[in-house]
């Protein structure tokens, strides 16, 4: 099959700019359906991208986002451990749900790192930056604790929080938070 890109040039300029930009870009290519537009795409960058995600029609920018998120959410590790510059370690990533006699937790994604090191991350999407309060650094603390009393891991737990906008740097965030990844991490 011929996979060269025939008539598109006004779309390879806008491809060659974003490609080209030294700054994190975000690219949507919409048009009607079955007129080639991951084709073009796949073609363009030869596979090389990290994810594809289609939009859902008819929504909103903030439903958007979302939808980002949440497949973000559902297909975490390999951006995750890429982004904490962890991809060449060993690990297995997995959700976790446990409990101790007294409290019960649950951790988003868990990286169980060969290198002694446990990632616990916590997803949350928001039109901002994330707040973490006093109440909510409590729920976290609480959630580490849990975890560490429930698997009875001697491994070193960081705290990774996944966001939309980051996490706004308050003393609660300072002394919980060890990394963080955003949604401009994933198109940086």
């Amino acid at each position: 099959m011929d996979t060269s890109i025939i008539g598109r040039q006004k779309e390879i300029q806008k491809l060659d700019r974003v490609l080209q930009s030294k700054k994190s870009e975000f690219l949507a290519v919409y048009g009607r359906r079955r007129v080639g537009k991951t084709f073009l795409i796949r073609e363009y960058f030869n596979y090389t991208f990290d994810f594809q995600i289609s939009g859902l029609g008819n929504a909103n920018t903030q439903q958007q986002l979302f939808n980002l998120m949440m497949y973000y959410a559902n297909n975490p590790t390999s951006f995750t451990k890429r982004l904490l510059k962890i991809g060449w370690l060993l690990s297995n990533n997995v959700a976790w749900r446990g409990k101790t006699s007294q409290k019960s937790a649950q951790i988003d994604l868990l990286i169980d790192r060969c290198n002694q090191v446990i990632n616990l991350c916590e997803c949350k999407f928001s039109l901002d930056s994330f707040s973490i309060d006093k109440g909510y650094a409590e729920k976290l603390r609480s959630k580490i604790a849990t975890f560490k009393t429930a698997t009875k891991t001697k491994k070193s737990v960081f705290l990774t929080m996944i966001t939309t906008y980051g996490v706004e740097k308050n003393k609660y965030a300072n002394l919980l938070v060890r990394n963080e990844v955003t949604m401009d991490d994933l198109f940086s």
